[in-house]
This record gives C-alpha cells, sequence and structure tokens, in this order.
C-alpha cells in the first residue's frame, strides 16, 4: 500500500483566496495582523504561484478592484500590488510542480511490464523492479522478505493475495506513480505464481502416476507441499470404522483420530473444506498433530461421500484466502481422483483374492471367514452379523464387533428378517442390498430387539445399517447385516454397489460350500445307519489323535464285530437284517459319551474312538456297548459282540496300527466265543 506525499502545491488557491477574506475583513484600516496574513499569501504566491488559468485572473481581478476603489490611505493598493507583484516574480522564476502527461507514465509502464515478461521467477522480478526504479531517480530500494509488520517507507508486493515481500523506497520522483507500478508488479508475479501452481499440479499428478503405490505417492504430495508452501505439516486421512487412519503424513508416527468434536469430523459429517483463520479458532480445531498450528481440511472427491481428507497446517495465523483455498481444491481434486482409481482397483483386487480363498472353504470357515471378509471390503462397517438360513429360521453363524456366545441359540423367524430389511420380499428375494437409517423410536426395532434377541444386540442404538441378502436361484441362503452406532451415513451408494457384488458372489460361494459338506457328509456316511464310515475314519481320527497327543491325553478304539448277526440275517432275509443294523447303530449311540465316535466299518463291524479314556474307562464303555447290543437280541437268535481294544499311545500312535492291533483282539476275542459255542457258527 502506498502513502502519498502530500500535495503542498494544492494548496496555495485555497490559502490565497482565505487570505482575500481575511484581508478584505481586517484590513481596513491596515493593522499588524492584516500585515502579517499578507506576508504569508506573498510567500505562498512566490513558492507556489498561481498558474495562468481562468481561476487565477479572477483572484487577481478582485484584488485590483478592490485596492483600486479603496482609499490609499487604508494601504489596501499597496498590499493588493504586493500580492500581485509575488506571483508575477514566482510565475518568472520557478516552474509549476506538475505531473508529466499520463502518456509518459504509461509508456513506462508498457515498458516495465514487457521486461517483466522476460523475468521467469520471483526473484528476477524483484531485481529488475530495483535497477528499473534506480535508473527512473529513485535513490534506494531494499527488500525485507522476513519482516511481517510494516515499516516507514515500505509497500507490501503480493501474488495471488499472498505476500511475498516488502519493498522500502525512499527517494521518489513526482513523475513515478507507484500505485501503478505496484499493481504491475503484483500482476506479473500473480502470473508467475499461477504457472508454478499449475506446474506443481502436474509434478504431483506425475508422481502419484509412478508411485509403486498410491500410499507412496501420497507421501510424496505432503513432502511437496511443504517445499511448495510455507507449510509446517501435512497428511492424508482416511475415514475406516469410526476412525481417521492417517495414510499418509509428514510426520513419522502421525495419530489416528478417533469420533468426537473435531474439525475433521466436521469436515466429514458436512462434506465440504473447513479452515482456522486466526489463533482461537486454530487452538479449537482438535487435531493433536496439528497444534498451534492453522489449518486447512480439504475433502478428496468420490463419487459418493468423501472418505478421504487432505490436511496441512501452517504457523501464520492469516487468512487463507481465495486463491489458495481455491489452489488446494484444485490439488485435493488431482489428489483425490487418483486415490478413488486406486482404490477401486485395490478393492477390486483386494474382492477377488477373498472370494478365491473363500471358495476352498468348508461352510464352517466360511461362515466365520465370510463376515470379516464383508467388513474389510466396506470400510463402514463397525458391527455386524452373519444369518444362516435354516429352514424356516435363521441362525447367527458369525459376528463382528459381537459376543456370538450368547446369540448362538437365537432363531430369528423369516418374516422377523423381511422386516429388519425393510424392502419388499420381491427385493429381498432378488438380493437387492438396502440401506436403512434407524430411529431410536422405531417399534419393530424395538419388538425384534427385545423380543426375537433378548436384549443381547442393541439395536436401539444402530445409526445406519447395511443389509445384504445372500441369494442363490431365488432362495435366501444367508443374510447379511452391518452396521454403525455412530455414523448416520457410514453408508452410501458406493457401499451399495459393492454389496450388490458382494452379494451375488457369496450366494454362488455359500452354494458351493454347502453341495461339498452334503457331499462330503454323504461319502464319509454309513447311507444305512447314518454313522460316519471309513473313509470319516481315516479324515478325521488323526487329527484328534495329534491333538491329544500334545495335551499328553490317551485314546481307546473299541472294534466290535456282532455275535449271532448271520443267522438272523439268512432266517429273517437281508431286509430284516439291515433293520438289525440300524437298530445296532441306534443303541451304540444311546449309549455313547459326547466326545465318542461311533463308526461303521462295513457289514457287522463297528468301531468306537473314546477320546481322553484310561483303559478301564474303555473296559467299562465296552460292557455298556455289550449290554446296549444284547437287548436287541430276538426269540430263539441271541445277539452280541466281540470286542477288541487298543490303547493310544500305549499300544500305538498311528491310526492304522490301532485299528490292526484292536481287530486282532477281536478276533481273538471271537474265537473264544465260538469255542464257548462249542464250535458252532457265530
Amino acid at each position: 500500500m502506498i502513502l502519498p506525499r502530500f500535495p503542498w502545491s494544492r494548496m496555495a488557491l485555497p490559502l490565497l483566496a482565505a487570505g482575500g477574506v481575511l484581508l478584505l475583513v481586517h484590513l481596513y484600516p491596515a493593522h499588524l495582523i492584516g500585515l502579517l496574513v499578507a506576508g504569508v499569501i506573498a510567500a505562498t504566491l512566490l513558492l507556489y504561484p498561481l498558474p495562468a488559468g481562468p481561476v487565477g485572473a479572477l483572484v487577481l481581478v478582485m484584488l485590483i478592484v478592490l485596492g483600486w476603489n479603496a482609499p490609499l490611505g487604508n494601504q489596501t493598493l499597496l498590499v493588493a500590488g504586493l500580492l500581485m507583484l509575488a506571483n508575477l516574480i514566482g510565475l518568472a522564476y520557478r516552474k509549476p510542480r506538475n505531473a508529466p502527461p499520463a502518456t509518459t507514465t504509461q509508456s513506462l509502464l508498457i515498458g516495465l511490464w514487457s521486461e517483466l515478461e522476460d523475468s521467469p521467477t520471483v526473484d528476477s522480478v524483484l531485481n529488475y523492479t530495483r535497477e528499473f526504479l534506480l535508473n527512473s531517480g529513485v535513490k534506494s530500494v531494499e527488500y525485507h522478505h522476513s519482516v511481517m509488520q510494516t515499516l516507514p517507507n515500505t509497500y507490501a508486493i503480493y501474488a495471488l493475495n499472498q505476500r511475498v515481500t516488502q519493498m522500502e523506497i525512499r527517494g521518489v520522483p513526482a513523475h513515478i506513480q507507484l500505485d501503478d507500478l505496484l499493481k504491475v508488479i503484483e500482476a506479473r508475479l500473480s502470473q508467475i505464481a499461477r504457472n508454478q501452481e499449475n506446474a506443481f499440479l502436474n509434478y504431483i499428478t506425475l508422481e502419484l502416476q509412478d508411485a509403486h503405490n498410491l500410499k507412496e505417492g501420497a507421501q510424496q504430495v505432503c513432502y511437496a507441499l511443504l517445499s511448495h508452501r510455507n507449510y509446517t505439516r501435512c497428511g492424508v486421512y482416511v475415514y475406516s470404522k469410526n476412525l481417521f487412519q492417517p495414510y499418509a503424513h509428514t510426520l513419522m508416527e502421525a495419530q489416528t483420530i478417533d469420533f468426537g468434536h473435531n474439525l475433521l469430523w466436521k469436515a466429514y459429517l458436512e462434506q465440504r473444506a473447513l479452515f482456522t483463520h486466526d489463533e482461537d479458532t486454530a487452538r479449537g480445531h482438535g487435531l493433536k498433530d496439528f497444534e498451534k498450528s492453522a489449518v486447512a481440511i480439504i475433502p478428496l472427491p468420490s463419487l459418493s461421500r468423501s472418505r478421504a481428507f487432505l490436511v496441512v497446517g501452517r504457523k501464520e495465523y492469516e487468512r487463507w484466502d481465495s486463491e489458495e483455498q481455491e489452489f488446494l481444491s484444485n490439488l485435493g481434486r488431482q489428489l483425490g481422483m487418483l486415490i478413488q482409481k486406486q482404490t477401486l482397483l485395490e478393492r477390486l483386487g483386494k474382492s477377488e483374492a477373498i472370494l478365491s480363498a473363500l471358495r476352498s472353504l468348508s461352510l464352517d470357515e466360511l461362515n466365520s471367514l465370510l463376515m470379516t471378509a464383508a467388513a474389510d471390503l466396506l470400510p463402514g462397517a463397525q458391527y455386524g452379523a452373519l444369518l444362516i438360513r435354516e429352514d424356516q429360521h435363521y441362525r447367527m453363524v458369525a459376528s463382528q464387533g459381537l459376543d456370538l456366545g450368547p446369540l448362538a441359540h437365537v432363531r430369528i423367524p423369516e418374516a422377523d428378517v423381511l422386516v429388519w430389511y425393510g424392502g419388499s420380499q420381491e427385493d429381498c428375494l432378488k438380493g437387492i442390498p438396502r440401506i436403512r437409517r434407524l430411529g431410536h423410536n422405531d417399534p419393530e426395532v424395538q419388538r425384534i430387539q427385545t423380543e426375537v434377541l433378548q436384549d443381547l444386540v442393541p439395536l436401539s442404538r444402530l445409526q445406519a445399517d447395511l443389509c445384504v441378502p445372500i441369494v442363490h436361484d431365488g432362495q435366501m441362503l444367508a443374510f447379511l447385516s452391518l452396521n454403525n452406532m455412530l455414523d448416520r451415513h457410514a453408508f452410501d451408494q458406493d457401499a451399495l454397489e459393492v454389496a450388490g457384488l458382494l452379494g451375488s458372489q457369496l450366494a454362488v460361494i455359500v452354494q458351493e460350500a454347502r453341495l461339498r459338506q452334503e457331499l462330503s457328509e454323504a461319502a464319509a456316511t454309513d447311507p444305512l445307519t447314518g454313522l460316519p464310515n471309513r473313509r470319516a475314519l481315516d479324515n478325521l481320527i488323526p487329527l484328534g489323535l495329534a491333538s491329544l497327543k500334545r495335551s499328553g491325553q490317551p485314546a481307546s478304539f473299541l472294534l466290535m464285530d456282532l455275535n449271532g448277526f448271520k443267522a438272523i440275517n439268512d432266517h429273517f432275509g437281508h431286509k430284516f437284517g439291515d433293520d438289525i443294523l440300524k437298530q445296532v447303530g441306534l443303541a451304540l449311540k444311546s449309549v455313547q459319551r459326547s466326545t465318542d465316535l461311533i463308526f461303521r466299518l462295513g457289514g457287522d463291524e463297528f468301531l468306537a474312538y473314546l477320546p481322553s479314556t484310561s483303559p478301564l474307562e474303555a473296559r467299562q464303555a465296552a460292557e455298556r456297548f455289550q449290554t446296549a447290543i444284547q437287548e436287541l437280541s430276538l426269540r430263539g437268535f441271541p445277539l452280541g459282540a466281540s470286542i477288541g481294544m487298543s490303547l493310544f499311545p500305549e499300544d500305538a500312535e498311528l491310526l492304522q496300527d490301532l485299528v490292526r492291533l484292536a481287530d486282532e483282539r477281536m478276533y481273538e476275542e471271537k474265537q473264544a466265543y465260538y469255542e464257548l459255542r462249542s464250535g458252532r457258527n457265530p
């Protein structure tokens, strides 16, 4: 801002008019005060004579007329003549201080601009400006870059509304109009600053494209901002599960920002850029990594709600002017588009990897990992539950952030699942996901919470719910519910699209897992008795023995072969014999412990696996099994079993050796049975 010189020459006419009035009033007759006033006016006319013009001529004529008509004795004519003489002397010996024609000033400014256009940097512009002013008659020109307060004879120079330096000028000639000159300098500096910002944005784009990953690129952007502007700290934060995680930051150990009353959460909820302009607002932004700093928070655009934010801080408590806000917004758009593109690619790659991994899992493994996979792909999920359909009810088999134990026994009617979905049954059976903004006073929510879920899940606290029906061929296999208890806008259109793709693929995976389980159960199950068969024995028992070995626990095997079955089968026929085998299987299961397993090896052979059992407990179990079989005897056709026992790890550690030993001992007992029966056929 220019401090103009006071134009004393412009005061000549007002002084002369005032003097004339005083002369007419007080100089009749002439007194000392009138003579003094006349002397002052005469001196003024000598230094700043009235230029030849209508006003000056009118004033002089009035003085002559007044002086001519007055008597000579009052000396008025003498004073008037003195004033006219002083003005004539001033006109003759002193040039008037008038500015040169406008064309001269304009030509200087045009020449200055043409030279500044060839100056590519701020320093070169300032250096040439100094030379220009010194060559134009200015006595001295100095720059003060680090001084913030305004000094005497200094002029602040700005570029894009940002202070560049202060210029101290002394001895400025009258023909230099500093206001116009500074406008020319600031216009060129703003042009350079704008070019530099465009170049910086292009540089940022190239850096992000060349970066090995998005995180590395965002980190480079943060450090580049510190060197490009007078910022002290910079970071990119990404919203996930009600937390803002530092995705990239100039601090080595940047802190996670929790949900609360801080400026970043306000920017997320309001989806707009926010700025602190003074010390008071800077202290209240609630961002610990930006203490004692003025901050700017810029949302990075996405397809729906912004979940990533650029945060920059600086120590100066100046306002973030419109030019700087525009620069940060442009940078945010560049960074947001690349983050959005990279996020979609990463999410696609992650979903493919997750879905590929899920395809190889059993149904039980799938249930436990599917919930985690869904929450990972949908960052707004804070809590969640996976419900598997069983007949006309649904059972919770996996959860996120909830205690599954008390909920495992809860059976949710299909009608209540549709109520929770909140849409039509037709949309639900099409697998269309829905977002629900829940209200605390919703009567259906309160009823389901109290009557169905037995107050084990705080549904009334939920703010948003993403419902994903998992449907295959028009039949709902499962229902996925993802919740957030803090943010009503945790799920958006982007989440709906991801959930729709996820639900359709999960439906295929769940159906395939069910078919594999059914085939596996069919292959490992004896179709006649429903007991596990020899294939199940070979698949399951080695895992159990390995676990017992690690814990130092014993186990026992009881191999049972029926006595008297052949006679029943020959007399009553094979169909009746099959019924007897079914009853034997049921009888053995009725007396087994919950930890025991009964297998049908084939024909009339059965095997009991008794983990964590001592030899005495194994003999007691053999007696229970023998009694249960004997109770199935028919009149005239006794039924029993020869039982051989082997012990783990006392007899052997491998399954095949344990089964072989039990079979040998069973055969010995059967031989003894034959001898007892006088060699009669069993």
